[in-house]
C-alpha cells in the first residue's frame, strides 16, 4: 500500500539541524505501509519520505505511452516517474487523468511549491497540519506525531461526530491541530500559504435519454472495466469475499 510523509518549513525556525532525524522518524512511524524499501529526500526547507511496497502499478503504461509520444524520455520503469512527467506536462490537471486510488506529494523546486493530491473517493488517506512554522503531512497521523512539532490535542466536536456518524467527516480528525485532505481535493503550499481546492465531485444530475435497461447494461460495463484494470499486475492476484454485494459483484 506504500506510505508517504514529509514537511515544509513555512515560517521562521531557529535551525534545520534535526530535519533529517525528523524525516527518518516519520518514515519509521509508517514503515509497516511499505516494508520493502524506503527513502528520505532533503532539499533546503523541504523533506520527503517514502515507504515502498514492491508492487508496480502497470495501469500507468497507457499514460507513459502518451507521454513518450509527446517527447518525454524515461529513465526507469516506475509509475512514480510517470506521475512526475504527468505533473510536469499538465500541472494540477494531471489529477483528471489518474484512474484509481492515490495520495501523492510533489515538490516543485523551481516554484518552491509543494503539491499534494488525493484520489476522488478518498481510498488513500492524507493528513496534514500547519504548526509553529512547519507544514507536515503523512499517510497516517502517527507520522506527524513522530516529530516534536505536533502534540495531540483532542477535538471535542469531532468526538461528538464519531458517536453520531460512527466516523469523523473531512476535513476534521480527532485532533484539533490535524486535518484530512478531503477526497477529490488537492492542495498547494507555497511561501507560507496553503490553498485547498476541489478538482472532482460526484454528480447526481438526472440522466437524460437513457432507459433503465440502458443504465443497467452500462453498469455491468463499468464494473467489468474497473475489475479488468485492477487485474493488471506483476504479482499474483486474489479476492476477499465478505459476503456483501460489493465483493460478490467483483468476484462475479
Amino acid at each position: 500500500m506504500c506510505g508517504i510523509a514529509g514537511f515544509l518549513r513555512t515560517g521562521t525556525l531557529p535551525d534545520r539541524e534535526h530535519h533529517h532525524l525528523w524525516a527518518e522518524r516519520m518514515g519509521q512511524a509508517i514503515a509497516h505501509r511499505g516494508p520493502d524499501a524506503n527513502g528520505v529526500h532533503i532539499d533546503q526547507d523541504v523533506a520527503l519520505v517514502h515507504q515502498r511496497l514492491s508492487i508496480l502499478d502497470l495501469s500507468f503504461r497507457s499514460l507513459r505511452e502518451g507521454l513518450e509520444q509527446d517527447g518525454f524520455s524515461f529513465k526507469t520503469q516506475t509509475d512514480t516517474e510517470v506521475l512526475l512527467a504527468l505533473y510536469a506536462r499538465h500541472g494540477e490537471s494531471c489529477l483528471r487523468q489518474l484512474n484509481g486510488m492515490f495520495a501523492f506529494a510533489i515538490w516543485d523546486a523551481k516554484t518552491k511549491t509543494l503539491f499534494i493530491g488525493r484520489d476522488r473517493l478518498g481510498k488513500k488517506p492524507l493528513y496534514y497540519t500547519d504548526t509553529d512554522g512547519q507544514f507536515l503531512f503523512g499517510s497516517e497521523i502517527k507520522a506527524l506525531f513522530a516529530t516534536p512539532v505536533v502534540r495531540p490535542a483532542l477535538r471535542p466536536d469531532a468526538i461528538k461526530d464519531f458517536f453520531v456518524y460512527q466516523y469523523i467527516p473531512d476535513p476534521k480528525t480527532i485532533y484539533t491541530n490535524v486535518h484530512k485532505l478531503p477526497p477529490g481535493h488537492c492542495m498547494e503550499v507555497c511561501e507560507g500559504r496553503i490553498s485547498v481546492r476541489k478538482y472532482w465531485d460526484l454528480s447526481f444530475r438526472p440522466v437524460e435519454g437513457r432507459t433503465a435497461s440502458d443504465i443497467k447494461a452500462g453498469l455491468y460495463d463499468v464494473i467489468d472495466e474497473a475489475v479488468r484494470l485492477r487485474m493488471i499486475s506483476d504479482v499474483p492476484l486474489g479476492a476477499f469475499l465478505s459476503g456483501g454485494i460489493d465483493s460478490s459483484a467483483v468476484v462475479g
